[in-house]
Parts: structure tokens; sequence; C-alpha cells
């Protein structure tokens, strides 16, 4: 069975920044783009990085295995991913997680969308930011 992870982007940014990087200070796009470097080196298996963007235009970059995600406008990067779980986002991002095909795992720090998968779709499997390390 194939696998996918699906990274919650900035909650995973900003709990492993400082790990990462103590001294890159609060450059935002400069931490955003040695966070995404670092997953480029470690993806094995097919990997989507969600952000918000909440004042641009949708966005989708592949990168080898890793998929960058930018919402756009209207959307957070919780619920996009809510959304790409719960089969109603497009059609090329359900194909993404389509769980009959896959075992997916979304990687958070944020409790409340890990509640909210748990509610929706039980045979996600949930872990860490520090999964990433």
């Amino acid at each position: 069975m194939r696998e996918i992870e699906i990274v919650d982007g900035y909650n995973a940014l900003f709990a492993l920044a400082r790990l990462e990087n103590e001294d890159a200070g609060y450059r935002f796009a400069a931490e955003r783009q040695y966070f995404l470097k670092i997953l480029e080196r470690k993806t094995r298996k097919e990997r989507i990085v969600v952000f918000d963007n909440p004042e641009g235009d949708f966005q989708l970059e592949r990168k080898g295995h890793l998929w960058i995600l930018f919402t756009g406008s209207g959307w957070t990067a919780d619920e996009l991913i809510l959304e790409m779980l719960a089969r109603k986002a497009t059609q090329s991002l359900r194909l993404l997680v389509d769980s009959h095909h896959r075992k997916v795992t979304v990687i958070t720090n944020d409790r409340e969308l890990r509640e909210k998968i748990e509610a929706i779709r039980p045979d996600v499997h949930l872990l860490g930011t520090g999964s990433l390390n």
C-alpha cells in the first residue's frame, strides 16, 4: 500500500524552526524555504505540505515526492486538510489522499485539528511534528 503524509505546514514550521536553525531569526520566508529544503531532502514517500495563504492565490507545486500547497484566500490549512480527508476537495487533491489506495498520515501538533480528523477519518494516522526530525 502506498503511503502519503500531509503536513500542517506552519504548525510544523513553527514547532521545528527553532530546533533546526536557531540563528535564522524570524525571517519568515527564509525560514519556510529552509524548512521545505529539509523536507525535500528527507522525503522518500509522497508528502503534501499545506500552508495558509489567506491573501494570495491557491498554489500547488511539486518537488520530487514533495507537494507544496498554499491554500489561497478564504481557506486555512486546517480547513483544506479536512476537506481533502473528507473527499470534498477538488478531484486532483482527492486523488492525492484517496484512502482506498493509500495509508494516510497527518503530521500536526494542533490538538483541535487532530480531534476533527479523528472524528471524520479514524483510519488516518496522526503524528506530531517531532516525527519530521
